[in-house]
């Protein structure tokens, strides 16, 4: 996982906002971090598209886990996982960035 991206989206994302295509929400939760992106569903409910739980180990922000309800079957991925979080922690990341056209020179 790009950590400069991951100190980008710290820096500029805070619960939960609203940008052109959905919800982008970054939640402290104890010592770990759920970065997800959210769409509304059929009934105005905010449906998960991944959610990717981040912690720290060894002084890195590590992906341990990814939750997608709008996936087909819905994915839900542990650590044995490892190459498919860190990918899909890849591809959110940038996502998050391109919402807010952040670099790694900042915004």
């Amino acid at each position: 996982m790009d950590q400069k991206k991951w100190q980008l989206v710290q820096q500029h994302f805070g619960e939960i906002e609203y940008l052109d295509d959905g919800y982008y929400r970054l939640k402290n939760v104890g010592e770990r971090f759920k970065l997800a992106f959210l769409t509304s569903g059929a009934c105005g409910e905010k449906v998960i598209q991944p959610e990717i739980t981040i912690e720290w180990v060894g002084g890195r922000a590590v992906p341990i886990a990814l939750l997608d309800l709008a996936a087909t079957p819905i994915k839900r991925w542990d650590r044995s996982e490892t190459e498919k979080l860190e990918s899909a922690a890849e591809v959110l990341l940038t996502k998050f960035c391109l919402a807010k056209r952040l670099t790694a020179a900042g915004k």
